[in-house]
């Protein structure tokens, strides 16, 4: 009784811990480790002690647990994937979050259904603690909350990508200005586009920093201007796949940067 007394104030330290550390930028990596990782096997471990304990109380009556254990562990590891595929920003990020949160949902309700149907022979409270408060506990900072931290790092960063792209995209524009034998022609279009579509997602803010950059870029989003471009091979960059405005924007400025070099050559 007195390691199960141990495990328990443990675990609840550990989610304590954990969530206090996800609440600040610098510290929400070693938030996550503890209550997406950490937290979780000791859990598991918890688990699996406990399960040696009911050996003689027939534990195989038990309904839904085998279920309830392999979709506990599933969704962890769902909730691991998720977020390294969110702050990655690699493809199919959004059909994980998906499988994710339905894991998440699953196993809540294999919860409620374990705790109900074998109330009688549970015999420990912590089982019902560990179901019924970690898992939507997890559900919400797994797939919400770090999420919109991580969407303000990371339009910052590509922002200041954006001004810096730009700053270098003018410089050499004002270089290839004075040769009046260099055509820039299609440079322009680009300016064209890049600050129409600032224009269309909510202008700049007083750092010059794009305020709808993380909104989803329209399919169509200058669908009569690119034309003016007549350049297949810029039109199939340009329209590769739907993105963000700002990824959009870091795009068009970094086709104006080739052009440019490649007309100074």
């Amino acid at each position: 009784m007195k390691n199960k007394k141990i495990l328990q104030l443990i675990f609840a330290l550990v989610l304590l811990i954990g969530l206090c550390l996800m609440m600040f930028n610098v510290t929400r990596a070693f938030g996550l480790l503890l209550t997406c990782v950490l937290q979780p096997l000791i859990g598991l471990y918890y688990l699996s002690v406990f399960q040696k304990e009911e050996t003689n109380a027939n534990i195989d009556k038990l309904i839904f647990r085998y279920p309830l254990l392999f979709s506990i562990q599933a969704t962890f590891i769902g909730l691991v994937i998720q977020r390294l595929f969110s702050i990655m920003q690699w493809p199919f990020a959004g059909p994980i979050k998906v499988c994710a949160c339905a894991l998440s949902c699953i196993t809540l309700v294999l919860g409620l259904f374990y705790v109900v149907l074998n109330r009688k022979r549970i015999q420990s409270i912590f089982v019902i603690e560990f179901v019924l408060i970690s898992m939507p506990v997890l559900m919400f900072i797994g797939i919400f909350m770090p999420k919109n931290y991580s969407n303000v790092e990371y339009a910052n960063v590509l922002n200041k990508e954006y001004i810096d792209l730009c700053k270098i995209e003018k410089t050499l524009y004002q270089q290839a200005q004075r040769d009046t034998s260099i055509d820039l022609t299609q440079v322009n279009i680009l300016q064209e586009m890049k600050e129409r579509t600032e224009v269309n997602w909510g202008g700049v803010n007083d750092k010059n920093e794009v305020i709808g950059a993380l909104k989803k870029i329209d399919e169509n989003e200058n669908r009569f201007i690119v034309q003016k471009l007549n350049s297949d091979s810029l039109y199939a960059i340009i329209n590769k796949e739907p993105t963000s405005v700002i990824e959009y924007l870091n795009r068009l400025t970094k086709l104006q940067i080739d052009l440019l070099l490649k007309e100074k050559k």
